[in-house]
């Protein structure tokens, strides 16, 4: 995903949902919610429904202030349904979840149209590291991240091709923190919640 802003800005409580669409057909919903603030970073959770297990699951990262700029996670836990949190590895690809627009990738400015409403978008193109096509149209209103649509090519798997496409679907500012279990076998999980 690629994000407009760093989330510290970002304020308590504002949400944006996504449908996720593959080969013509809605696979998933995604919701962003900015859910915590303190002094250990903003927690940023990222709740599915949907996908290949069906079900929910949710994602909650701690985004800190990275060196020389931009933002990096410091934590992550994860929670399906409602089983037990499990603290999640920091690796390159958690760090590139929600990576910064790169201003020289942009393409122009366009009209797009999704379940939310239409918008005067800027429109980026850039290649993921699996070297896929990825379009994407960002408007600053939009909160928490800024998406209003994304598409991308799918070559992760040889055997099948297509596109992903993100539509926002609906935003919202009062957003709640969705794990409510204690991290196992000690700890805090982010917005809060001791064991």
């Amino acid at each position: 995903m690629r994000v407009v802003r760093d989330f510290e800005v970002v304020p308590i409580g504002a949400w944006a949902e996504y449908d996720v669409w593959y080969l013509g057909t809605l696979v998933m919903t995604h919701r962003i919610a900015v859910v915590a603030r303190g002094p250990e970073g903003t927690t940023i959770e990222r709740t599915i429904y949907g996908g290949m297990a069906g079900g929910r699951s949710v994602d909650a990262a701690v985004y800190v202030p990275a060196k020389g700029g931009g933002q990096q996670v410091s934590r992550m836990v994860s929670q399906v349904d409602e089983n037990h949190l499990k603290e999640m590895f920091i690796n390159e690809q958690t760090q590139r979840l929600y990576t910064k627009v790169d201003p020289s990738k942009f393409v122009g400015t366009e009209q797009v149209t999704v379940p939310a409403g239409t918008f005067n978008a800027k429109h980026y193109r850039d290649r993921t590291h699996h070297d896929e096509q990825l379009d994407y149209w960002i408007d600053e209103t939009v909160w928490p991240i800024g998406l209003v649509k994304l598409e991308q090519d799918q070559k992760q798997v040889p055997t099948m091709g297509g596109r992903h496409v993100f539509q926002l679907v609906t935003t919202g500012n009062d957003a709640r923190p969705q794990i409510t279990h204690p991290l196992e076998p000690s700890g805090t999980i982010p917005g809060g919640v001791s064991r």
